[in-house]
């Protein structure tokens, strides 16, 4: 893609799922395909599922660690692979959601589910933003998922 049109950015998915091998899977992306990479894409989702207040509010020290951690491991893998040219953190599919079961639940019995937030969910959601700012110098690119419908927080009718 880049030999047809040299401006084209390119993403690449580095985490999804935050279970396993992450920094393992992440190096070998970098390792094989970093020199042509302009992002490297991070997914999250994180609800009170616990219905536990104390526990929803600490997630902003997971978004710190998890922005911090990547920064860190671009710096290194980009000096270790002779990557020339600055690798961005695109934080581009996140949000909260707080029923997962719910929407199981309603699926399963053709039920038009959505998602409902609170103040909870507000203060977490301002924390993301938060933590993006803070990160700035590394995340470019941190959009909030399924903007409209479903879990989103318009609902268009």
């Amino acid at each position: 893609m880049k030999w047809t049109d040299p401006e084209i950015k390119l993403v690449a998915s580095a985490v999804s799922d935050w279970q396993g091998q992450i920094i393992e899977r992440t190096q070998l992306l970098l390792e094989q395909a970093g020199s042509l990479l302009d992002y490297l894409s991070l997914h999250w989702y994180v609800g009170n599922w616990n219905n536990d207040f104390a526990e929803y509010m600490a997630v902003s020290a997971v978004m710190e660690e998890r922005l911090t951690a990547y920064e860190g491991l671009l710096r290194t893998a980009c000096l270790e692979n002779m990557i020339q040219h600055p690798v961005w953190i695109a934080v581009d599919e996140w949000n909260t959601c707080t029923a997962r079961d719910q929407k199981k639940t309603a699926d399963q019995a053709g039920i038009n589910w959505k998602e409902v937030y609170n103040l909870e969910d507000v203060l977490v959601t301002a924390m993301h933003f938060n933590a993006f700012i803070r990160h700035s110098q590394s995340v470019k690119m941190a959009n909030i998922a399924q903007i409209v419908n479903v879990i989103a927080p318009i609902f268009y009718a």
